[in-house]
């Protein structure tokens, strides 16, 4: 398959017509490559506004590359917008409780 098919196939990251710039909260998923546990342990972190988010990510990402000395990450990420109260606490509940289910997680090691 060659980079322009790859491209095609490649799922949408950003809402469409969202304004990224306006005030907000987002919740996002980085994994590792493989889902490899090799991270220290799993938290949430806060990012600014959303027009920083793909920079943010991208730092993080090469900080910990440059540290480890190669790459330890999937491509992408998955961002999502936190619409309202119920959703921030389905969110909460989710990062809350998430890391306690990871032994039965079939990528689990």
């Amino acid at each position: 398959m060659n980079k322009i098919q790859d491209l095609a196939k490649r799922k949408r990251l950003r809402l469409q017509n969202y304004d990224y710039d306006s005030h907000g909260a987002y919740f996002l998923t980085i994994c590792t490559h493989q889902r490899k546990p090799i991270l220290s342990k799993i938290a949430p972190a806060t990012v600014g506004d959303g027009a920083i988010i793909p920079r943010a990510v991208s730092a993080f990402k090469r900080f910990c590359n440059r540290e480890i000395g190669y790459n330890i990450f999937q491509r992408g990420y998955h961002d999502h917008i936190i619409r309202n109260e119920k959703d921030y606490l389905r969110i909460w509940e989710y990062i809350e409780n998430n890391p306690k289910k990871w032994e039965l997680d079939c990528f689990y090691v």
